[in-house]
């Protein structure tokens, strides 16, 4: 936000001037994809990585421990396609911030 007050392009944010030009529509779509970014990150963090840190306890059974595991390992499959994803977002992302230096992704092409 700063960048864009110090450079006089606050106009591509506001109003309809967000989809009518190439640089608004590539901060549009930087914006939504730091969203999925932070999302993904949210999935790791709060629902997949206490899977991963869980113990099990004295007194359980076999078939106790063999479920807990599986399920470490499915977390740690999902948290491994998340990272792969991310890393893909990421290059977008940075490919999008590149391109806003001349004036959007569509200028580019």
């Amino acid at each position: 936000m700063l960048r864009l007050y110090t450079t006089k392009t606050q106009m591509y944010i506001t109003g309809s001037a967000l989809w009518d030009n190439s640089y608004g529509r590539t901060l549009l779509t930087m914006v939504l994809l730091w969203c999925v970014l932070v999302a993904n990150g949210s999935i790791i963090t709060f629902v997949l990585r206490p899977k991963l840190v869980g113990r099990t306890g004295a007194g359980v059974s076999a078939a106790q421990v063999q479920t807990h595991q599986q399920g470490q390992i499915n977390a740690a499959q999902w948290v491994e396609r998340l990272t792969r994803v991310d890393l893909a977002i990421a290059m977008v992302v940075a490919l999008l911030g590149t391109a806003l230096q001349f004036g959007g992704i569509e200028e580019l092409f």
